[in-house]
């Protein structure tokens, strides 16, 4: 034990006690062995503080694995569902869209095929026209 630790019990006793004792004393025996067994139990709550540390560690970075896993899953699961809502829409969309095609459609045979009869009209008096002239040529050259 130091020189200088035993002065100060030396002195500390003397102050609070009354005794005087010698550096020399038996008593630093008894202080030499409770500090070899303080010593002792302070190395084992260190290596068990360690142990505890590592453990922490341990379960500190299982957590953090576990947390990413789980916001990894909970970002997939949000983003299919939002994949799965824009296909929806997507698809309303295109029913809305072939829908609207399809009256258009409606609309543009209607009208053609009004068109179509004022055609044939048409074709008719076309038909009657080059008879008739066909007729006239037949009939000077007879």
């Amino acid at each position: 034990m130091e020189n200088n630790i035993r002065e100060l019990i030396v002195s500390e006793v003397a102050k609070q006690n009354g005794i005087l004792l010698d550096t020399h004393d038996p008593i630093f025996a008894v202080v030499t062995a409770n500090k070899i067994v303080l010593e002792v139990y302070i190395k084992a709550l260190e290596d068990k503080l360690q142990e505890n540390l590592i453990e922490l560690e341990s379960r500190q970075n299982k957590y953090l694995i576990d947390a990413k896993e789980l916001a990894e899953n909970k970002m997939t699961a949000a983003l299919l569902e939002v994949i799965k809502n824009v296909k929806a829409q997507e698809i309303k969309s295109i029913v809305n869209i072939s829908s609207e095609v399809q009256k258009i459609e409606a609309v543009l045979t209607k009208k053609f095929d009004s068109k179509k009869s004022d055609f044939q009209w048409l074709y008719f008096f076309i038909v009657i026209i080059i008879s008739i002239s066909i007729g006239f040529i037949i009939g000077k050259m007879i």
